[in-house]
């Protein structure tokens, strides 16, 4: 059994009390998972962004900001996404990619609630879409031209399951169809 020192503690433990130095295939962190533990009691503000939980209710809270918790496009309230208008999502991800190259979505997410909060006609820049009016749309956008959904969501039912966003889906994996105001099907959902 291979020992390791604890650089915050001083005590020698096994190799398995330590955690694994992302950044260095092979390595592990200087700390024990014991002194990890206690540091982040002792200062839970400081890592409350990192976990999915936060990452969600931010994600919720930049919804409900710009257009709340239903597609802007076929009305459904699964797998909704925040939809760059202007088709520039991936440059403004890249402002928040570390040295390391990883993406860091609760900078990102944090910035955006900021942002939105501190000047509310920038919610113009995002949109509600549910995953597959999302990838509808692709990165058409311009600005002053979001992004337009190539989905007929007025086609019956039966249609739907044929458009080819939907044929890696087999229709008989559908329970509900959602139907707009007017009681006209507009997507079929699952559940």
């Amino acid at each position: 059994m291979e020992l390791k020192r604890c650089s915050k503690c001083g005590e020698e433990k096994a190799t398995a009390e330590f955690y694994h130095e992302r950044r260095r295939v092979g390595a592990l962190q200087a700390w024990c998972k014991e002194c990890f533990r206690d540091r982040r009691l002792a200062d839970p503000d400081r890592y409350r962004g990192y976990s999915t939980g936060s990452l969600a209710r931010l994600k919720n809270k930049i919804m409900d900001r710009i257009g709340g918790m239903v597609c802007a496009c076929c009305g459904s309230v699964h797998g909704l996404c925040i939809d760059h208008t202007f088709g520039n999502g991936a440059e403004e991800r890249a402002r928040f990619v570390d040295d390391n190259g990883h993406y860091r979505m609760s900078r990102h997410r944090r910035w955006m609630l900021n942002d939105i909060t501190a000047h509310p006609e920038h919610a113009v820049h995002y949109r509600v879409l549910c995953t597959h009016c999302n990838a509808s749309a692709g990165k058409s956008g311009s600005p002053g031209n979001p992004g337009k959904c190539k989905i007929d969501h007025t086609t019956n039912a039966q249609d739907v399951a044929s458009y080819q966003h939907f044929q890696y889906i087999a229709a008989d994996t559908f329970d509900y169809v959602t139907h707009n105001p007017e009681g006209v099907p507009v997507c079929l959902m699952q559940s």
